[in-house]
């Protein structure tokens, strides 16, 4: 399925989340990914998705840059409007709407953005799990999401180890 950039942002020093515009609705539970081709690049590239979990005309993918990496590189030239492929959903590592009780999410680095996904459809349906998340980073500079996180927290939406 064709998409087209709608928008980018720099999450980290080395980290990009890309908004894109479906030619068609896809329908993906939080926790799945999908493949990312470019025109120019032989390879597809498995990519989270990190908006949350529906049927939808848009998803965002967070993709930390390799710039020594074959893929990322040429990723990191991708601009608004630009056209991608995408090919998916894919995975089995999702979270359900009927999940009840309290979660614990974990993870290190650009693993957040599966995360992002299941955290983002929990609050955007209003269930009622508690959500706790330990989040290992190198250094304060590569926290994704950091600001949102941090609004989280202080709605008390998010307890953050």
């Amino acid at each position: 399925m064709k998409a087209t950039i709608s928008d980018i942002k720099q999450e980290t020093h080395d980290v990009k989340t890309l908004t894109l515009d479906l030619d068609e609705s896809l329908k993906f539970k939080s926790g799945q990914f999908i493949r990312l081709g470019l025109s120019h690049v032989d390879i597809m590239k498995p990519f989270s998705i990190s908006s949350s979990g529906e049927k939808s005309k848009q998803i965002t993918i967070t993709m930390k840059i390799y710039h020594d990496g074959q893929f990322t590189k040429e990723a990191n030239k991708l601009n608004i409007n630009d056209q991608v492929e995408i090919d998916g959903p894919y995975g089995h590592f999702i979270f359900e709407k009927e999940t009840k009780g309290d979660i614990v999410l974990i993870a290190a680095g650009s693993g957040m953005s599966t995360l992002h996904s299941i955290l983002r459809f929990i609050i955007d349906n209003k269930l009622k799990n508690n959500i706790n998340i330990i989040y290992s980073v190198k250094t304060q500079k590569d926290i994704i999401y950091e600001e949102e996180i941090r609004e989280l927290k202080k709605m008390k939406l998010l307890l953050v180890f």
